[in-house]
């Protein structure tokens, strides 16, 4: 059974402002508890319905939470349903202590002679920047720079489109987006910003050791101001009739090229 003050302090994670101010976030779902519980993160506790001890996920992450002396708590669906946003739920949410990757978002260029970044700003679709994570755990990426403009990484959409890997990705939210690219070059870096209008095809490149892939938003794209940083500005060439390519599809692509 949770306390009402437990069911007022967990529903309101599902608020950016919230998640912040305690440092904390609920991952929902047997894939993504699972995940968690695999990881270096801190988990503070496992709360389930009755229905989930009858899933073929529960066994699993009752034995990682009883491996790693993770509380679990059984709720009653009323409960459930208050700190949930999902309609069908499986039953199953983590509450999760955000982890601390550092002070310096740079710290790839700065220490090593090799190191892919991407960095984005104004996207608002939490499913696009949840499969950008993904898809940059997947290539090899190092890290992921968020400006201030940009829905949470740790938005609930976000992290079930990541499939996990949040877990396994430094992400930075930096307040001085434009400064910190400034920065990034000084350290050597090559920024190359993904640009409808570019006079570059991504295929025509030989990508250094140390690179940065800008991203800008589903509607504003990429500011003039960051835009002014990059070195290179890279297209994708059409070769059919569509407007354009959603941006978490143009990511993976560029992705997959500069991680060659």
């Amino acid at each position: 059974m949770l306390s009402r003050n437990d069911i007022k302090t967990l529903a309101r994670l599902h608020q950016k402002k919230y998640r912040r101010l305690e440092q904390k976030m609920l991952v929902e779902g047997a894939r993504l508890t699972f995940e968690a519980l695999q990881s270096d993160w801190t988990i503070t506790r496992v709360l389930h319905t009755h229905a989930f001890r009858s899933t073929p996920q529960a066994e699993k992450i009752f034995e990682l939470a009883k491996k790693r002396s993770i509380p679990t708590i059984e709720t009653t669906q009323i409960e459930f349903k208050k700190i949930s946003d999902t309609v069908n739920s499986q039953g199953v949410i983590a509450e999760v202590e955000m982890k601390n990757w550092g002070d310096n978002p740079l710290h790839c260029l700065r220490e090593n002679h090799k190191c892919l970044m991407v960095a984005i700003e104004k996207l608002q679709d939490p499913g696009n920047l949840g499969t950008i994570m993904r898809t940059a755990e997947w290539l090899g990426a190092d890290a992921l720079i968020l400006g201030p403009d940009t829905v949470s990484w740790s938005n609930m959409k976000a992290l079930r489109a990541s499939m996990g890997a949040v877990f396994h990705l430094p992400i930075f939210e930096v307040d001085d987006f434009v400064g910190t690219l400034e920065l990034a070059k000084r350290y050597g870096a090559t920024i190359y910003a993904a640009d409808q209008r570019g006079d570059f095809p991504y295929t025509t490149l030989r990508y250094p050791a140390k690179k940065i892939l800008l991203l800008g938003g589903e509607v504003k794209g990429i500011s003039e101001q960051a835009l002014a940083l990059s070195d290179l500005n890279i297209v994708i060439p059409a070769r059919g009739k569509g407007e354009s390519l959603n941006v978490a599809i143009a990511a993976a692509i560029l992705m997959a090229e500069m991680s060659r």
